[in-house]
């Protein structure tokens, strides 16, 4: 399923149809939507209607040279949750999709939002004096220098299953990323500091990290829940897991996330 943004690129979507309180789930930098293929099928079971998409430029969405900035993916979100005529959304978002989260908030509220889980994304990427949870040792400095190796890491620490992994592999080669087209976008993800949107959400989060993630230490989940308004944040470490725990240990996941929205 397609639909067309506000400045007129189409974006491919799932949406299982059924009754039940909408989640999207959003995937990373370079991500598919089919990394989301366990979830789909265990929340679609436990009755949510499950929406997952691409982002531009990603998977089955248009390729463009248009709106490559975090920004304009929040505003992609808000536009599917309009074009879907949702309420009560639950949003999850892996790495860059979390930010993505924290971008649709700050441009227009938590109104129709129940509860955000972000996926091993600290909010703040590159590091600082009073922020010491940043990707790597990237900084204002080096960040155009060494953006691009971010995409060399291995991101799982354990093994992804076959039928998963199968679905994601056959998911990029149909639709090609271009690393290159894309790197202005990787690197505005990067020097984004979404501190002060946690701050202002009072509605429940969850911040899910990887103990063993190659990204950043999974101590940033702690200094989030920190940032919250009245105790709204939690946290929860999937331990020997990489940057990836959705496919890494999905039925942990599962049911982790399954609790914190019961």
């Amino acid at each position: 399923m397609k639909f067309k943004t506000s400045d007129g690129v189409f974006l491919s979507y799932t949406d299982s149809m059924n009754e039940g309180q909408p989640i999207i789930f959003l995937a990373g930098y370079s991500g598919v939507k089919e990394e989301w293929c366990v979830q789909k099928e265990y929340f679609v079971a436990a009755g949510y209607r499950v929406i997952t998409l691409d982002h531009r430029n990603h998977g089955e969405s248009a390729q463009t040279m248009k709106g490559l900035r975090i920004a304009r993916l929040g505003q992609d979100l808000a536009n599917l949750i309009n074009f879907l005529q949702l309420q009560n959304v639950i949003l999850v978002g892996h790495s860059m999709g979390a930010s993505v989260i924290w971008a649709y908030l700050s441009l227009w509220g938590s109104q129709l939002v129940s509860h955000i889980i972000t996926v091993d994304q600290s909010p703040k990427a590159l590091n600082t004096d009073y922020w010491p949870f940043g990707a790597l040792d990237l900084d204002w400095q080096n960040l155009s220098l060494k953006a691009q190796a971010v995409t060399e890491i291995q991101m799982t620490k354990k093994q992804v299953a076959t039928t998963t992994r199968k679905q994601i592999a056959l998911a990029h080669q149909a639709h090609t990323f271009n690393y290159e087209r894309n790197l202005k976008l990787l690197i505005n993800h990067l020097s984004q500091d979404w501190c002060d949107v946690l701050m202002n959400i009072n509605k429940p989060q969850l911040f899910l990290t990887g103990g063993a993630s190659p990204m950043w230490s999974s101590e940033h989940g702690k200094r989030c829940v920190a940032l919250t308004n009245n105790n709204y944040g939690k946290t929860y470490e999937f331990k020997g897991v990489g940057h990836m725990p959705h496919i890494e240990s999905p039925n942990e996941f599962n049911q982790i996330l399954l609790d914190f929205i019961k």
